[in-house]
């Protein structure tokens, strides 16, 4: 088990540095080109052996935590990804998409619980749990509106690619923390990334809509 376990975190490892160096070369390449699109193909199949390994590794050392960032992690690289083939305005959901967003709402309500049940513990590490599960529902609830509704906006489909693919790598950058700096307060390694990248995204997508207003 041991063995087995080591393997996947071996993988977990190797994923997550090349994701981390893909992404950070795929946000600095020009949008549209060659570089880019290679980087962004990169980052998604990294990311989806960092999610895989994770949930691998939850369940042979059960760890509630890790299994649902995972798949809250993969499910904003994969709508990020998806996001570029569904361009078109007319373009509708697939089934892909409504399984995809179902199983991001159940991860995100238990993990949500999980933390409220956490907190009334007396466990700090619970306000994580709520943070990230409150995203995580509030993000695919918001997406299941989106699949009945048509958006009048030409480009909205870039800055939700934009928002999506900056995200998962947030939570990339954030597990890397997690690691690495275990000599900071915890509530800070995990939330800082997250609030620091807000603000990021929220700045870049104001820079693309003058671009292209």
């Amino acid at each position: 088990m041991d063995i087995l376990f080591k393997s996947f975190l071996a993988a977990h490892i190797a994923g997550g540095t090349t994701a981390l160096l893909a992404g950070c070369a795929a946000m600095i390449a020009p949008k549209g080109n060659h570089i880019h699109a290679l980087m962004g193909k990169t980052y998604y199949w990294s990311m989806a052996v960092v999610c895989a390994s994770a949930v691998v590794m939850s369940l042979l050392h059960p760890q509630q935590f890790l299994f649902y960032v995972a798949i809250f992690s993969f499910y904003l690289v994969f709508t990020g990804e998806r996001l570029t083939k569904r361009k078109s305005a007319d373009a509708k959901a697939e089934q892909q998409d409504w399984i995809a967003a179902l199983l991001a709402v159940l991860g995100g309500s238990l993990l949500l619980v999980r933390g409220v049940w956490l907190v009334t513990h007396g466990e700090q590490f619970g306000w994580v749990a709520m943070v990230f599960g409150a995203i995580c529902l509030s993000i695919s609830l918001r997406d299941m509106h989106s699949f009945l509704s048509d958006s009048t906006e030409q480009s909205a489909w870039l800055f939700k690619h934009l928002s999506r693919m900056v995200g998962s790598y947030i939570a990339a950058v954030t597990a890397f923390c997690v690691v690495n700096l275990t000599f900071l307060p915890v509530l800070l390694v995990w939330l800082l990334p997250t609030l620091v990248g807000t603000l990021g995204i929220s700045a870049w997508t104001a820079y693309y809509r003058r671009r292209l207003g």
